[in-house]
């Protein structure tokens, strides 16, 4: 087992030399064995990307929200536990907000939504600089892009159906008029 699986107990107080010890010991296991940490941090990114362990009440329940709104988060429990693995993974918001990019600037909604562009390159830049970084496969890293991926998609299908202005050139019935 490398320095880097060890578990830690974040109750516990850091202490004297503590964190330069640990630095050290992490840094010496990771010159020492590359192609392990490597393929350990590609394990983390995958089960990120999946949805491994996305959710997991029984260790850190959110107590605010169960405090004041058991009802509601018991729901959103439920519905974490059993929504499809994929629903509930990051690859869908990391490939989706470069998709909805793409239709939004096919779609010139920038033009009069500039924010719906920023916030989804803004999503993008945030989950392919968190790759690397990850610690753990679960949605406390990557929240904030999840959030904005499904806020502006939300507002897009909004777009699309209701206001009906906003259809591509490929998607009109007279082509001939100017988008």
């Amino acid at each position: 087992m490398g320095a880097w699986q060890v578990p830690i107990v974040a109750s516990d107080p850091v202490v004297g030399n503590d964190l330069a010890e640990l630095r050290r010991h992490w840094s010496t296991a990771i010159v020492a064995h590359p192609h392990e940490y490597l393929d350990t941090r590609w394990k983390v990114v995958l089960k990120y990307l999946l949805g491994f362990a996305a959710f997991h009440p029984e260790i850190d329940p959110n107590l605010e929200i169960q405090h004041f709104w058991p009802g509601s988060n018991g729901i959103v429990n439920a519905y974490l536990l059993l929504a499809p693995q994929w629903l509930v993974s990051h690859w869908l918001p990391m490939i989706g907000s470069i998709v909805l990019l793409l239709l939004v600037v096919q779609c010139k909604m920038h033009l009069r939504r500039p924010e719906w562009m920023i916030y989804l390159v803004l999503a993008i830049a945030y989950q392919i600089i968190l790759l690397p970084l990850i610690t753990a496969p679960d949605y406390r890293y990557g929240y904030a892009s999840v959030l904005l991926f499904y806020l502006i998609l939300g507002l897009v299908t909004h777009e699309l159906l209701f206001r009906g202005h906003a259809q591509p050139q490929a998607f009109r019935a007279d082509r001939s008029m100017p988008v």
